[in-house]
C-alpha cells in the first residue's frame, strides 16, 4: 500500500530538521538514528531529497549535507518578508515596556537606514526621521549591524569612511569601533550613547535571520537622564525575550553560526 503523501513529507522534514543541529554532512546511520526511521526508509527519502536539490551528496563518502535548493529557498524568504509588517507589533510591545522611541534599522551599503519607528508617548522623547540614512559604523545602531558582518568586510568598511565626529562622545577610532563589535557579538546589544546627539540614551538589539546574520537592528532611544545604560538593563531580559522572538520568525536558531570573530 503507497504510503501517505502527509507521512512522506513529515519524515523529510524529520530528516531535514537533523541538519539544523549539524552544519556539516551526515551518513544514513547517523539520520537513521536522530530521526529513529529504519536504515531503508531513510535512503528513500534521502535519495528524493537529493533529487530535488534539498540534499546533496558525497559520491565518495556517501554523506549528505544540505543542497543548494535550501539557499534559494532561504533568499526568497528574506526576500518575501517585510521587516516592518513583522517588527510592528514586536516595537510597540518595546515602546510599551520602556515608553521610549522605537526604530528599526536595516543596511544599505555602507549606512544604514531608518524604515520604521514607534514614538514615545511622553512629550519629551526623541523622534528620528523615517527614510534617513548615518553611516553604518556610527552610533549603537551601526555596532549591532556590523556585528553581523565578517571582520575582513568591517575592515575595509573603517578603511573607506571614519564618521564625523559629532559630539564629545562619538567612536570615530576604527579600532575602538571594532572592539565594540566584538563585544556586541557576544551580548547581542550595544548600549552605545550620545553618538550623534548629546543626552540621547541608546540600547540596539540586534535581529538575527536564518544564517545567524544581522539583516537589522531595533534601537530604543531617549533622553539620557530617563534612559540610559542602567535603566535599559533592567528591561534587558523582557527586551531580550521580544527581539528573540522576532528572530525565531526569521528562522534564526540560537546555535545558528556567526559571522566571522576571529582576530586576524
Amino acid at each position: 500500500m503507497a504510503e501517505s503523501p502527509i507521512r512522506v513529507i513529515g519524515r523529510a522534514v524529520k530528516i531535514l530538521d537533523c541538519f539544523l543541529d549539524n552544519p556539516g554532512s551526515l551518513g544514513i546511520t547517523e539520520l537513521a538514528r536522530q530521526t529513529r526511521l529504519s536504515k531503508s526508509t531513510v535512503h528513500h527519502v534521502v535519495s528524493t531529497l537529493v533529487d530535488t536539490g534539498l540534499l546533496a551528496v558525497d559520491p565518495t563518502t556517501r554523506r549528505y549535507r544540505l543542497g543548494p535548493k535550501v539557499a534559494q529557498l532561504g533568499r526568497a524568504f528574506g526576500e518575501s518578508t517585510d521587516l516592518r509588517e513583522m517588527l510592528m507589533p514586536a516595537m510597540t510591545e518595546l515602546r510599551d515596556l520602556t515608553n521610549e522611541t522605537v526604530s528599526l534599522h536595516v543596511p544599505v551599503a555602507d549606512e544604514r537606514a531608518i524604515i520604521a519607528q514607534v514614538e514615545s508617548r511622553q512629550s519629551v522623547r526623541r523622534v528620528l526621521p523615517l527614510g534617513a540614512t548615518r553611516p553604518l559604523n556610527l552610533g549603537a545602531a551601526g555596532v549591532v549591524l556590523m556585528s553581523g558582518m565578517a571582520d575582513d568586510e568591517i575592515r575595509d568598511l573603517l578603511k573607506r569612511s571614519r564618521p564625523r565626529r559629532l559630539t564629545q562622545k562619538t567612536v570615530t577610532d576604527p579600532n575602538e569601533f571594532m572592539a565594540l563589535i566584538r563585544q556586541a557579538r557576544l551580548n547581542g546589544y550595544s548600549t552605545l550613547s550620545e553618538q550623534m546627539e548629546d543626552d540621547v540614551g541608546a540600547i540596539a538589539v540586534a535581529i538575527y535571520d536564518h544564517t545567524g546574520g544581522v539583516p537589522a537592528c531595533i534601537l530604543i532611544s531617549g533622553p539620557i537622564q530617563r534612559w540610559n545604560a542602567k535603566v535599559a538593563m533592567g528591561h534587558w531580559r523582557r527586551i531580550k525575550s521580544i527581539a528573540d522572538a522576532v528572530s525565531h520568525q526569521m528562522g534564526w536558531r540560537p546555535e545558528a553560526p556567526a559571522a566571522d570573530s576571529a582576530v586576524k
